[in-house]
Formats: C-alpha cells, structure tokens, sequence
C-alpha cells in the first residue's frame, strides 16, 4: 500500500457533465493499494473464507488460474468483503480520484491521454494484463493502473455533485460507482474525474472489465494481506 496524504484536492471536471462542478476536497491521509487485487489474493481469500470464485469468464475459463492478472466478475459486495477481511475498506470515490490525480487542478496526465501508456482499448489485445504491468500508467502517488487493465469498485452509490462540502455522501439509488478505465474502453473523453457505474437492479452485478483495490486508514495498515 501507498501513502496518500492528508490535504485538499479540486474533484470532478466542469467538462464532464456528471462529474461537475469541480469542486475542492480535504481528505485526511490514507493508504491505497499500488496495484489492483490479483487473482492470486483474491483465490486464498476464498479458500479461506468458503466465498465462492467469481464466475470464469467466457473468453478464458482458466482466467482465475492467471495468479498475477486482475480478479474481474467480482460483485461489489465481494470486493468489500475481500477488503474487510484484512482489516480493510474500498477506497471512497474522493480518495481513488484523488490518488489518480493528486491535487493539481490539471487531470489530463499522459497515462489517461497518450497511446500505449495504460491497458485500454486493445493494447494488451482487449484483455486484461497482469497487475503492474504497464509502469507508465502512474498516478502522481505511484499508484498504478488506475487509467487502465480493468475499472474498479469504489465503496460509494452514484449521486450528482452538488453539495460541495461533501463528495462522499448523499442518497444512493443502487448505482455502484466504479471508476479508471480499462481495456475494453476507449481513451476519449476519460480522465481521473470520470465516473462509471454498474445498476444492481434485482441484485449484485459484476462485469469481466470490473476488479477492485483496498484502502485503509493509518491504523489499519498494519493488517497487511499474505
């Protein structure tokens, strides 16, 4: 994990009609996975704990045995499962964009914008790739693979901004938010302020281009995952 630290940073993108306004966010410090949770991690999770593994998907069924790739057709509540287990928690919204963006207003970093520096849209052949993979698809934290290989649960629902002094709560209306982009997307228009969301409807959902990282708070950390 990675240390963000505490301090405010400009969220959402005037430009982007459902990340707007932009808006300014003070965070207290926090750690954030560097790279997203493996199939490796995410199969002793299951041996450990009875869950079963995700659903194989369709254009690979020996995908969960790729230990390094990311875990993908995990539900939300699987991904937060994984997390609290270790002691953890998905990251929220404001805290995985700020560890993509950092606090710079500017958000068009070259991982986001120049071909071949993340895993979207074919570069890796419209598949996933193994976690860390592509080391230029950095935030200005380190963090990596937040533009690309696969999008990733947050903890929070989807809601419009609009009050200001709190980016984090609001009503929720069963749209989980995932966030970044990954290789089934096209790099247009995407940014660390883009938001992506999956509808639950009649119950959890999960995608193939959908894995997830942990955060955790300062006192958390020590509970470190085998």
């Amino acid at each position: 994990m990675l240390l963000i630290p505490q301090g405010e940073f400009v969220m959402g993108d005037d430009a982007v009609p459902n990340a707007a306004p932009a808006h300014k966010v003070s965070l207290p410090a926090y750690y954030i996975d560097r790279v997203e949770v493996s199939n490796l991690e995410y199969r002793k999770f299951c041996q450990r704990t009875g869950r079963a593994l995700p659903p194989k998907p369709a254009w690979d069924p020996g995908y969960f045995a790729k230990n390094e790739y990311p875990v993908i057709n995990v539900t939300w509540h699987d991904a937060k499962a994984f997390c609290e287990s270790y002691n953890q928690r998905l990251p929220s919204e404001s805290e995985w964009e700020k560890a993509a963006r950092g606090t710079e207003s500017f958000i068009h970093w070259a991982n986001w914008t120049l071909p071949g520096l993340a895993n979207i849209a074919g570069v890796a052949g419209r598949r996933p790739a193994p976690v860390g993979s592509f080391p230029a698809d950095v935030s200005p934290y380190r963090v990596l693979d937040l533009a690309g290989n696969v999008q990733e649960w947050v903890n929070d629902s989807f809601r419009p901004y609009g009050n200001t002094s709190d980016a984090v709560s609001g009503a929720e209306d069963g749209r989980k938010l995932v966030r970044g982009g990954s290789y089934a997307m096209n790099s247009g228009g995407l940014s660390p302020a883009s938001r992506g969301w999956v509808a639950e409807g009649s119950g959890p959902a999960q995608s193939s281009s959908v894995g997830f990282r942990c955060a955790a708070d300062p006192a958390q950390v020590a509970s470190k995952r085998p």
